[in-house]
């Protein structure tokens, strides 16, 4: 699931005469026309894969920065919708209130947020059906994947939010592009032997992490961008693309309102304010039962591996080095290495506390914390027009 488009931007599709899209998913325009600032709509260039202008929009005067940003803003908002919109196309598919839909059938998920070279993140999501109750029960109802298919097709375009860009608003949906595609055993894996699968086994875990691992792949540490980046002026300083200098800046301005409040936070990932990867509850384990299950673990471990107490009044203490942190000459003179027995080590380490050790250092830390906010505050003032 994509996002929309706020503009044209370079992309695989240039060179043939194709236009971009807009904020509301229409033409931007035809191969040849030009924008209000004198630039044609299209590129006439054909793009390679690491061409640093992919992404980069053709008119950046023309592009609608605000927008896309409050999309990344308002995508995990947008996903809550489309979950309740499907589970009622659903049930309206399959001629079921979405009461009886609730007690026979349940809807999870898994999905992946993936940055595109424009700075949008968009969805990559496995879907799953089971039936009501615990143990993931097979599902009582046959789901042909057409109804499934339409189904989704028409939550993601029930799915929408109003953005408030200051004086105006703008509705914002996903992209017009939706990949839907049955995950079958087989279909896009090999099988044990290295041959195609036949398609007729079950659906493994090891398929359905394959498939998020494939696209677990961008993040927006791949435009440059790390939790110091919180300016377009330190983006420009940076040396990062224009582009997504612009898309800082218009987070900044959004900053200032009242919608937008808590967004400079997450100016370093272009406003994008959800996890990288989530699910349902039930798709799966919990992540909590998963990190209790490894302090368990380490745990049991621990008591296996523990060794046992040494009694210091029967251990042979070495002889205290003449020298101490001087090599033992004699010894490397008469070949040797000097004593090749085992040197008993005693040792224990003990919380003590977390903090600074006096309240000196605690007052210099935080003289140094207030100059960096400081710092901050004086780079956004002198970002903003």
């Amino acid at each position: 699931m994509t996002g929309p488009g706020f503009g044209p931007v370079h992309g695989a599709t240039c060179g043939r005469g194709r236009a971009g899209r807009s904020a509301s998913g229409g033409r931007t325009g035809r191969a040849g026309d030009l924008c209000v600032h004198g630039r044609g709509r299209t590129c006439p260039q054909h793009h390679l894969d690491d061409d640093p202008q992919l992404g980069e929009p053709i008119c950046s005067d023309c592009y609608q920065y605000l927008a896309a940003v409050a999309f990344n803003w308002r995508s995990p908002e947008l996903w809550r919708r489309f979950m309740i919109a499907l589970r009622r196309r659903l049930a309206a598919g399959l001629g079921m209130s979405e009461a009886a839909f609730g007690r026979t059938l349940r809807v999870s998920y898994a999905k992946v947020a993936e940055f595109q070279k424009r700075g949008i993140v968009h969805f990559h999501a496995i879907i799953r059906l089971d039936g009501a109750g615990d143990g993931y029960p097979a599902s009582p109802v046959s789901v042909p994947d057409e109804l499934f298919t339409v189904a989704v097709r028409q939550a993601v375009a029930d799915a929408t939010v109003t953005a408030l860009l200051g004086d105006s608003a703008v509705q914002l949906g996903f992209g017009d592009q939706i990949d839907i595609r049955p995950l079958r055993h087989g279909l896009d894996d090999l099988g044990a032997d290295g041959g195609v699968d036949d398609g007729t086994g079950p659906v493994t875990s090891g398929m359905v992490a394959a498939y998020i691992a494939k696209y677990a792949t961008k993040a927006a540490e791949d435009f440059g961008l790390d939790s110091s980046v919180r300016t377009a002026l330190i983006a420009q300083q940076a040396g990062l693309r224009p582009h997504v200098a612009a898309m800082i800046l218009a987070a900044e301005q959004l900053s200032t309102l009242p919608e937008y409040d808590g967004l400079l936070r997450w100016v370093h990932m272009l406003g994008f304010r959800g996890h990288f990867t989530t699910k349902s509850r039930r798709f799966s384990v919990t992540l909590g039962s998963l990190r209790q299950a490894r302090r368990d673990w380490r745990a049991a471990r621990a008591e296996e591996r523990a060794p046992a107490a040494p009694d210091e009044d029967d251990m042979e203490w070495p002889a205290p080095d003449p020298q101490p942190g001087l090599w033992n000459d004699e010894a490397l003179a008469a070949g040797g290495e000097g004593d090749d027995g085992p040197v008993p080590v005693i040792g224990e380490w003990r919380f003590l506390g977390l903090g600074y050790t006096n309240p000196g250092d605690a007052l210099l830390a935080a003289y140094e914390h207030a100059d960096h906010l400081a710092a901050l505050e004086f780079l956004r003032q002198e970002a903003r027009p």
